[in-house]
C-alpha cells in the first residue's frame, strides 16, 4: 500500500511540474517578446534621431565648404 501511495505521489508531482514549467516557460516567453518589441522600437527611434543629426552635420558641412570655397575664390580675385 506505502509502494502505491509513494507511486501515485511520484507520478502527480511529475505531471505538476510539467504542466507547472510550461506554464512558466510560456508567460517568460510572452516577457521576451514584449522586452523584443520594445527594444526594437526603442532602437528605430534612436537610428531615427541619428540619421537626422547626421543630415543635420552634412548640410553643416557643406555651408563650411561653401563658405571656404566661396572665401578661396574672393580671396583670388583680389
Amino acid at each position: 500500500m506505502f509502494f502505491g501511495i509513494a507511486l501515485i505521489s511520484t507520478l502527480m508531482a511529475v505531471i505538476t511540474n510539467t504542466f507547472y514549467r510550461k506554464r512558466i516557460q510560456k508567460a517568460e516567453n510572452e516577457k521576451n517578446e514584449q522586452d523584443i518589441k520594445y527594444l526594437r522600437s526603442l532602437l528605430i527611434e534612436k537610428l531615427s534621431e541619428i540619421e537626422k543629426k547626421q543630415v543635420e552635420c552634412m548640410e553643416t558641412v557643406n555651408r563650411i565648404q561653401a563658405s571656404v570655397e566661396k572665401a578661396d575664390m574672393h580671396d583670388s580675385s583680389l
